[in-house]
């Protein structure tokens, strides 16, 4: 069996979550009860298609996760009646590593990891079992009414799998937390 080698198709499905935002008041401002909304959009994380056996490499690949923050805007002819406001993110992978596994419908099973850090050392988690989270924070000005960022997520395929060949699939949640804060 030392020399079967199989080829898989696999990818990971980054589901979101979105826990509510907590505005808050700092002195010279005003939220009211939700200042700022937002959105995660995640994207398929499709690894490449590859022979798996016991001298199998890792099978790697990346993906984004963006996240788009909005606030309403009340205007009057000539005034933008908002102010600014900081907004502070996490955004974390469930369930935390270290074990994530892809299956096939022949109830065969891919170890798999999610990382934040392209040289896939640190782990994307939800900063528990030594992962981490991906911590952020911007100012929406009081002329713009959006903000968009994007994070990039590397993945790995452990290597030396004996598998047959299927097609894979697994989930990741993606959680983001934020608070907001007027100015």
């Amino acid at each position: 069996m030392m020399g079967l080698r199989s080829t898989v198709l696999c990818c990971a499905l980054l589901t979101h979550l979105v826990a509510q935002a907590q505005g808050a008041g700092r002195p010279g401002g005003s939220c009211g009860t939700q200042p700022v909304h937002c959105q995660v959009s995640t994207r398929l994380f499709k690894f490449p298609q590859r022979e798996m056996g016991l001298g199998t490499s890792p099978v790697l690949a990346e993906t984004t996760v963006g996240i788009t923050c909005t606030r309403p805007v009340t205007r009057r002819p000539g005034v933008i009646l908002a102010p600014d406001i900081d907004v502070e993110l996490r955004l974390m992978a469930l369930p935390a590593e270290p074990d994530r596994f892809m299956r096939d419908d022949l109830l065969q099973y891919l170890r798999y990891h999610v990382y934040v850090d392209k040289g896939r050392r640190r782990f994307w988690g939800d900063g528990t079992q030594g992962t981490e989270v991906i911590a952020d924070e911007f100012t929406l000005r009081r002329d713009n009414s959006s903000f968009s960022r994007e994070y990039t997520i590397y993945g790995a395929v452990d290597g030396a799998q004996l598998v047959a060949p299927s097609p894979f699939i697994g989930a990741v949640v993606t959680r983001l937390e934020y608070s907001a804060f007027c100015r």
